[in-house]
């Protein structure tokens, strides 16, 4: 089994960090008592001392708690956010650059509405 690293939540992209999660648990079979302390464990601040004050509260119980508190706190904003940063976006490097950065946001925004198409992105 390769070895993957337990991804690290920052509060940026919390859907994106929330599926990395299930194909971490997956992956090495964790059990449904420890999904909480392994994402726990890999908060990272400003998120990690949000979550101290949240665990503290008992917010939550199981991983399923977990993602609906982590979504209700850092994703109201994300969907609009991705597409004001891919209407400014310009090219100031290499291409490659610019792919790199237009593809982020391209994936980030389809995370919120799969609806859009090649055409949207290419306008």
């Amino acid at each position: 089994m390769p070895k993957i690293e337990f991804p690290k939540f920052d509060g940026s992209n919390p859907r994106w960090w929330c599926d990395q999660c299930e194909l971490y648990f997956e992956i090495y079979s964790v059990a449904p008592f420890l999904k909480t302390r392994f994402a726990a464990l890999n908060f990272v601040a400003p998120a990690s001392v949000w979550l101290q004050s949240e665990e503290r509260r008992g917010r939550f119980r199981n991983w399923e708690d977990l993602v609906k508190t982590v979504l209700a706190k850092y994703d109201q904003d994300q969907y609009p956010m991705q597409l004001r940063h891919l209407d400014s976006l310009k090219q100031t490097g290499s291409v490659y650059d610019y792919h790199t950065r237009f593809a982020k946001l391209a994936h980030g925004i389809l995370l919120y509405n799969p609806a859009y198409d090649d055409t949207f992105f290419v306008t």
